[in-house]
């Protein structure tokens, strides 16, 4: 957050037009300053609910429900979501996503919630106790690439066989990606969408700054790949049983 801050002020120096900015906790107070001060403002990514500011994000709740549905229809019945922390706006609402769907089907929901950290190594053992506990996971939907990247290659280590022995979904392409065996399942956002309603927005924010401030929510796309597929298919009623 602090250099989120740093940097803010330092555009705020240099008198730039406007701003395009993905929140990060803790750097409401210094967004807030720029739109009292009557600076165009054009937030993405994440809400600050607080904040009376245009708004360009995704539908992290239907994307993280459609997503959890896919994996139901695999015949998936131990879907675990794995995420970090749960404060921000967009985890929060792919987490209630993942829950819906879940609650609908009437299975139970498990969120493995990683503390926000630099070295992820050091969740190595927590992540592991996770996947190895009693609750017998058959998918996991993992909250953003991060947590996949590091999900995957502890998966790898731990000799998990994906799809057959977990099913796995991922939000955000990674380049990654495109080098794992198997290809894996990936919620994809509209980066080119989202790029043009950002300079959309700020242009006319710059143009009409007295216009109603807007909130652009986007659609994903769920590019279904091997890595939640899986062989046999548990027909629905038999997962309930």
């Amino acid at each position: 957050p602090k250099k989120a801050i740093d940097a803010i002020a330092s555009f705020r120096e240099s008198r730039v037009d406007g701003f395009i900015i993905a929140p990060p906790p803790g750097a409401a107070v210094a967004v807030q300053g720029l739109i009292d001060d009557h600076l165009p403002v054009v937030l993405f990514d994440k809400i600050i609910p607080a904040i009376n500011a245009d708004h360009i994000i995704i539908n992290n709740y239907f994307s993280a429900y459609n997503a959890t549905m896919h994996l139901i229809g695999q015949g998936c019945r131990n879907i675990a979501m794995v995420t970090v922390e749960v404060t921000q706006s967009h985890i929060q609402e792919r987490v209630k996503g993942y829950k819906m769907a879940m609650k609908e089907i009437g299975l139970k929901a498990l969120v493995k919630e990683l503390p926000f950290t630099r070295d992820m190594s050091a969740l190595r053992p927590m992540l592991a106790s996770f996947l190895k506990s009693k609750n017998k996971i058959d998918a996991i939907l993992y909250g953003t690439n991060r947590d996949a990247l590091f999900g995957l290659k502890l998966m790898r280590d731990l000799g998990i066989c994906i799809p057959d022995d977990i099913a796995v979904v991922t939000f955000d392409h990674a380049a990654a990606f495109e080098l794992h065996t198997p290809l894996i399942t990936t919620v994809i956002q509209p980066v080119q969408e989202i790029a043009q309603a950002l300079y959309d927005t700020l242009l006319g924010r710059l143009e009409f700054p007295q216009c109603i401030r807007s909130k652009i929510v986007l659609h994903t796309h769920l590019s279904i790949q091997e890595s939640s597929v899986k062989r046999y298919i548990k027909p629905v009623m038999e997962t309930l049983a």
